[in-house]
């Protein structure tokens, strides 16, 4: 039997904030070099269009007052590329880099419970065999781990899930697992 139980994710906003820094720094950057520099202007440009648009569609969802997505991935690896065509390698790796740190924190975080183990979605993802666990306890929106080494592990639950979660079986399985 396997149970999962989605996590609430709490930094999505802090996330936005560095996204519109990060987009914000390259326009600028490629703008600078597109006013100083005598070649490769078309690609200067380029880069710096693709961040303004991308600064315009970041600010979208507030002025249409609706949830759209926003891809900030597409952008960051449009960037990279227009680092790599200049020659500028070092920055279209960071970038890169970026793009795979932006998809492991915009995961949704979800915990599994099987009958072997629970599987905790930290970086890297963590195991807990049911040997090294003393108990789980769900109260008041709060998933609490608590391991037989003394570690405490608590973490908010989504409002959305808690309603449709099967309390009988997640207890049935704590139970069964925990004897």
């Amino acid at each position: 039997m396997e149970l999962t139980i989605p996590l609430e994710q709490s930094s999505n906003s802090s996330y936005r904030i560095v996204s519109f820094f990060i987009l914000a720094m390259h326009a600028l950057l490629f703008g600078y070099f597109f006013l100083r520099a005598n070649e490769y202007q078309w690609l200067l440009l380029a880069g710096c269009l693709i961040n303004f648009l991308s600064i315009g569609l970041f600010f979208l969802p507030a002025v249409l007052q609706k949830k759209t997505k926003y891809f900030f991935s597409a952008t960051l690896i449009l960037t990279a590329f227009t680092w790599w065509a200049l020659g500028n390698i070092l920055m279209g790796i960071l970038l890169c880099v970026l793009v795979v740190m932006n998809f492991y924190s915009r995961k949704k975080p979800v915990v599994y419970f099987t009958d072997e183990y629970i599987l905790y979605p930290s970086f890297p993802p963590r195991k807990f065999y049911w040997k090294d666990v003393q108990d789980v306890i769900i109260k008041d929106d709060i998933l609490t781990i608590d391991l037989k080494n003394n570690a405490l592990i608590q973490q908010k639950i989504e409002s959305r899930s808690i309603e449709s979660m099967d309390m009988r079986a997640f207890n049935d399985l704590i139970r069964k697992n925990l004897q």
